[in-house]
């Protein structure tokens, strides 16, 4: 895209770019920066038909899906680590050892459980932790199966205790 500066001058940079240089905040989950980035590139280029795009309607845009998503404004009062907790699955996969599924779901749901207050959950070392589970040497399709469900298990779960007004990302 062709970004337009206040002073009305004008550069080449992308949306990812873009978004790096305007919320770094933004760029700590690369999945959410990446979702947001093919959002910001649909609406100028489809919805909107441009290719140079205002620093102004730019910022305007990122700060609309940013309250969308309830991320909180660089600055703000509320710091954004208080807003977002983490689960680490390696620990959870580890803590009930290789073979034990079941264990490792009943902690998952209780994980999910404590979540209840916090606007944004991550759930870091996905793969990881079915390959510690599974006790696979190398990723292979079962591994594959096994993460879609426990990425089904955790959305179900998500979406029945959380609702609509959190937001969820597993890496």
């Amino acid at each position: 895209m062709i970004m337009q500066t206040e002073s009305g001058d004008t550069r080449l940079c992308t949306i990812e770019a873009a978004i790096m240089e305007t919320r770094p905040d933004l760029v700590e989950d690369s999945e959410l920066a990446e979702d947001i980035a093919a959002v910001l590139r649909q609406y100028f280029a489809q919805e909107l038909k441009k290719s140079t795009i205002t620093y102004n309607d730019f910022t305007s845009a990122l700060r609309i899906i940013c309250q969308f998503l309830k991320l909180p404004e660089p600055g703000s009062p509320i710091e954004a680590k208080n807003d977002v907790s983490s689960v680490d699955l390696l620990a959870l996969a580890r803590e009930t050892g290789s073979g034990f599924e079941i264990l490792f779901f009943q902690l998952l749901r209780g994980a999910l459980d404590q979540q209840s207050e916090v606007p944004r959950v991550v759930f870091d070392h996905s793969r990881e932790a079915v390959i510690a589970l599974l006790g696979a040497k190398k990723w292979s399709p079962r591994c594959e199966r096994f993460r879609d469900q426990i990425v089904d298990f955790i959305r179900d779960g998500f979406a029945r205790h959380h609702g609509i007004d959190r937001s969820l990302s597993i890496t």
